[in-house]
């Protein structure tokens, strides 16, 4: 399985659309397989990021 790339989540696309372009069904299988590798959800990934 391949990582989502860092700047993928720091783009100004919201997370329904990276999940998307990323082959995941929905937000939410993505965040179970995000918090799987890094141990948070997206989310609260993505926000770091853009604050």
């Amino acid at each position: 399985m391949q990582c989502l790339p860092k700047y993928e989540l720091s783009s100004f696309r919201n997370l329904t659309q990276i999940a998307e372009e990323n082959g995941f069904a929905s937000t939410r299988s993505m965040n179970k397989v995000f918090n799987n590798i890094y141990g948070k959800n997206a989310s609260d990934f993505y926000k770091e990021l853009r604050s």
